[in-house]
């Protein structure tokens, strides 16, 4: 039996390295709950067109990148485009189709006719996507586990190693886990055992275990890390993104990698390896394609009139159009109506929102730029006549905030943005040091217990503000007032 440590395992070849940071590149960060930030899913294929980068999200990812034909059609349906909007994509789309026809009997249908038929007739298919193995959602459920374990880092759960890193926990605690033995076997743990300590090398030896040549490298191992694509994104996020100074251990990419590629290497599977083909929807199937050849025809044609030339012509034209050209084009079209409309709202004499023309709005709100806002916007506007505007800007202080008995910190302020401040929240200690006696303090507002004193550390030249206190009154009660001590900033204090 051939040992992973055996095998070759050329660590510090910059092509291996090169080929895990290639493949991870095609995966969108995911920031943590405490800093998230919407960030585009297609970002690692930001640098092809439009259309392309859509066919890779949808080989890679297996998701949909377009709006599905029945909700198009509703909207079609609904009057939020017209038939006019739909037309012009088509021609867009192929500018041929405005010149082509096909004869019928004594007639000729225009291709624009045609595709316009099967675009809100057409059967519609489906996502055609592969079906993961059982063994691969084992996988994926067992190093989700693990890295949600490890990612959760502080406080309930104790991974033990975890300063070592990701890879180095897993393996110095895997071959104690009965739930790997399951996996890979009571040999498999063995293995895991005599694994190389380091996570590039470990990724060398089980690429070389599995017989993964060099130039497949970079798509065997995209296909292995998106087996996890969330924790591959979050692995992403700490590569390039994650806070370098504050001694906080997290998983990298080539740690999540090493732990899938180990986990394939001692089971001698290779399913997690295999690049995807591209998931296609059902209109590119034969299948569905003779469908729609079949509706076309019956529409353009009397029954006498379907002839095999007629069905060869429509195949010819429809033929052209695959499922993913079905959903350009009716995005195009919406996209064409939405610009539209937006270009007559902003136009002098306009309307703006549901305040009608001229009229004069209740209250004026803006919110910031952020789909939670966009609900609230949605809501308020419909309930009066109110305006609503969305605007790029942090209402707040920056800081990061490092809650109480805890050794990690969190950045409360956009990402964007670097805070200016560290708060600590420290539990009874007054002004100056001085201890506060805390059976004579009371919740304000429900959420303070104790007499808490936040100690503001400002970043140099900003000055010594961690003694300024201002003093909180309870006025739940109609009793002597609770003293509360708590920190202000030059920017000021919220005051209940």
């Amino acid at each position: 039996m051939t040992l992973l440590h055996d095998l070759p395992a050329d660590t510090s070849s910059p092509t291996l390295v090169h080929d895990v940071a290639a493949a991870a590149a095609a995966i969108a960060p995911l920031f943590p709950l405490t800093s998230f930030v919407a960030v585009n899913p297609l970002r690692g294929f930001e640098h092809l067109r439009f259309d392309d980068a859509c066919r890779e999200g949808r080989r890679w990812f297996g998701g949909r990148t377009h709006l599905p034909l029945a909700t198009t059609r509703e909207a079609l349906r609904r009057g939020e485009l017209t038939a006019d909007h739909l037309r012009a994509a088509i021609i867009e789309h192929d500018p041929l189709a405005a010149a082509s026809t096909i004869s019928v009997g004594a007639r000729s249908v225009s291709a624009v006719d045609l595709i316009e038929y099967d675009l809100v007739h057409g059967p519609v298919g489906g996502i055609v996507a592969a079906e993961r193995s059982p063994w691969v959602r084992a996988v994926e459920w067992y190093v989700g586990t693990w890295a949600a374990a490890f990612s959760a880092g502080h406080g309930r759960v104790a991974v033990p190693h975890r300063s070592l890193g990701f890879y180095r926990a897993w393996r110095r605690a895997a071959a104690g886990d009965p739930r790997l033995a399951r996996l890979v076997g009571r040999d498999g743990r063995r293995r895991v055992a005599a694994l190389p300590d380091d996570a590039t090398a470990a990724v060398a030896a089980a690429a070389a275990e599995l017989g993964i040549e060099p130039a497949g490298r970079t798509e065997a191992f995209r296909a292995a890390l998106l087996t996890l694509p969330g924790w591959a994104g979050h692995a992403r996020w700490a590569d390039d993104w994650a806070p370098a100074d504050d001694g906080t251990a997290r998983m990298s990419s080539v740690d999540l990698l090493a732990v899938l590629l180990a986990v394939s290497a001692v089971a001698t599977r290779h399913d997690l390896v295999t690049p995807p083909t591209l998931a296609t929807t059902g209109a590119d199937d034969d299948s569905v394609l003779s469908d729609r050849v079949e509706a076309a025809t019956t529409w353009c044609t009397h029954a006498a009139e379907a002839t095999h030339d007629v069905r060869r012509a429509v195949r010819s034209v429809l033929g052209s159009i695959g499922g993913a050209d079905r959903e350009a084009i009716w995005l195009a079209a919406i996209e064409r109506a939405t610009r539209e409309r937006l270009l007559a709202e902003v136009a002098p004499g306009g309307r703006t929102g549901d305040v009608a023309a001229g009229a004069r709005a209740d209250a004026q709100v803006v919110c910031c730029i952020d789909v939670r806002s966009e609900v609230l916007r949605r809501h308020l506007e419909a309930v009066g006549p109110y305006e609503t505007f969305g605007f790029a800007g942090f209402f707040g202080v920056p800081v990061r905030w490092t809650p109480e008995g805890s050794s990690q910190s969190e950045a409360r302020c956009p990402v964007l943005l670097t805070p200016a401040h560290h708060v600590d929240l420290l539990t009874g200690i007054g002004p100056r040091g001085a201890r506060i006696d805390a059976s004579r303090t009371k919740p304000v507002s429900g959420r303070m217990g104790y007499c808490d004193m936040m100690r503001l550390h400002s970043l140099p030249n900003e000055g010594d503000v961690s003694d300024a206190a201002i003093l909180l009154a309870d006025r739940s009660e109609a009793k002597p007032a609770s003293v509360f001590a708590c920190p202000i900033s030059v920017c000021g204090a919220k005051r209940p």
